[in-house]
């Protein structure tokens, strides 16, 4: 017999794009369009979307409709955890 696999799921690292979003969204929550503009040109509209979707199924992100044109993004729990951790990475390598 081989060796017992866990069936718990590993956490998967968000991409540079990902984390500039945490970051972004560590001030507040914001729709697409300001977290292009915060981006400084790092993210563009035409992929903020289908990221911000990858990051609403790896837990990191939560959308909120507000009105019926407005859906705003704000960080969940595991995602301040996980822009947390990539701070304390960040400044131990400093």
């Amino acid at each position: 017999m081989g060796t017992p696999h866990s069936t718990k799921k590993r956490a998967q690292l968000p991409s540079n794009t990902e984390t500039l979003v945490l970051t972004i969204l560590k001030e507040g929550s914001k729709y697409g369009l300001e977290i292009v503009s915060a981006s400084d040109g790092e993210i563009t509209r035409q992929e903020v979307y289908v990221m911000l979707e990858r990051m609403i199924s790896k837990g990191l992100v939560a959308r909120e409709k507000i009105g019926p044109k407005r859906v705003y993004f704000s960080l969940t729990d595991h995602g301040k955890k996980m822009s947390a951790a990539i701070e304390a990475f960040h400044r131990a390598l400093e």
